[in-house]
């Protein structure tokens, strides 16, 4: 079958060099990893999908790599659902959004934020990325107009 194994809930296909190439389009639909060790290599642009969201309770569900935050007169604290080494963008949409720096070094909370954090505005466009490290977030890059 020149390495190709299939079943009902998946398929492999493995070459002499354990290499697997796929021509076409790959959509990945459920989580995945890459062994450690191991390369993913990503020949064209890397396409995030963005989660559109509004805050109830200052708390998000990360259920994507990229949120679109409708604040709803809320302060961000928390967010919940990441895994250790996980990239988290966020941008405010129809508001600023206020991050609230909850480090626990600082008597602050678990699934908290860390890093000086102001307001997202919206009118900016402003970006901020954060990095899960397995009990806060971490902010790895500032916002747009930061310096």
């Amino acid at each position: 079958n020149g390495g190709i194994a299939c079943d009902t809930n998946k398929f492999t296909v493995a070459d002499t060099t354990g290499n697997t190439a796929i021509a076409g389009t790959l959509t990945v639909s459920d989580n995945t990893s890459v062994a450690a060790g191991k390369t993913l290599t990503v020949g064209g642009p890397l396409i995030l999908s963005k989660a559109s969201t509004t805050l109830s309770s200052g708390e998000l569900a990360v259920t994507h790599t990229w949120h679109e935050i409708n604040p709803n007169s809320q302060t961000l604290a928390t967010a919940t659902g990441g895994t250790t080494g996980q990239i988290l963008i966020l941008t405010a949409t129809s508001a600023d959004l206020t991050i609230t720096n909850t480090a626990l070094g600082g008597g602050g909370t678990a699934n908290g934020f860390v890093g000086v954090t102001n307001n997202l505005e919206a009118a900016n466009g402003d970006t901020v990325t954060y990095l899960y490290n397995g009990t806060q977030w971490q902010r790895l890059a500032p916002y747009s107009h930061d310096n």
